[in-house]
């Protein structure tokens, strides 16, 4: 064997180790991802992806919140409140069977006058009724902060607040006003009078003692 075919041999056996190395390096290189020094850093995991691909149904969106139960608008008065005196709207409530004529019913010129059992509920009845139409006289005194004082009242100047009849009327154990009378005006305006009558017109009160178809008559100054 010559030279020139040992130094070829020998090259080719060399290539050979080399090939061989680099194959051996592949096979024992990990199949993973990177995670050496020289590798970048994983992206963190998208949640909504995580989600979507648990319940196959795309991303995972918030829920918004349902709104929450309104509470009702009106909330039944209590006891204590169902007692004490209601404005009702001023409708024409039709007589109970065997109603007296309001022309025959008698006027109370003070609720002491219709006895025991009637007197203090009543009382206590107007005394209600009137805060319940305190702002007719402030309306009124509005009116009259920019009139002049004046000179003197006249022998034929009426005096006094106006005077008024409350028609009461029984119902289950209430009062209500049915109707108001005007027997006298006295110093108060008209503006005073129709406002007042329209803020009694319905007005509703507690009398246990009452009931169907009693009715009654009682004086209630303007004042």
């Amino acid at each position: 064997m010559s030279a020139r075919t040992l130094a070829i041999a020998a090259v080719a056996g060399a290539v050979l180790l080399v090939v061989a190395g680099i194959a051996a390096v592949r096979l024992l290189e990990p199949s993973g991802p990177v995670t050496g020094a020289g590798a970048s850093p994983a992206a963190p995991p998208d949640p909504s992806s995580a989600g979507a691909a648990q319940a196959g149904t795309g991303p995972s969106w918030p829920q918004p919140e349902e709104p929450a139960t309104p509470p009702p608008l009106h909330e039944p008065a209590s006891p204590a409140v169902a007692q004490r005196g209601l404005v009702r709207p001023a409708v024409e409530r039709p007589a109970a069977p065997g109603a007296a004529p309001w022309e025959s019913v008698e006027t109370a010129l003070r609720p002491a006058a219709l006895g025991p059992d009637l007197a203090a509920p009543i009382s206590d009845g107007l005394v209600e009724a009137r805060n319940g139409i305190q702002h007719c006289f402030d309306d009124e005194a509005r009116r009259r902060s920019g009139e002049q004082p004046s000179s003197g009242t006249g022998s034929g100047a009426a005096t006094g607040p106006a005077m008024l009849v409350l028609r009461l009327e029984a119902i289950e154990g209430r009062l209500g006003v049915a109707g108001v009378e005007v027997t006298s005006r006295g110093t108060a305006t008209p503006q005073l009078i129709e406002c007042s009558k329209k803020g009694l017109m319905g007005f509703e009160f507690a009398v246990p003692a009452v009931k169907p178809p009693e009715r009654y008559k009682v004086t209630m100054p303007l004042m």
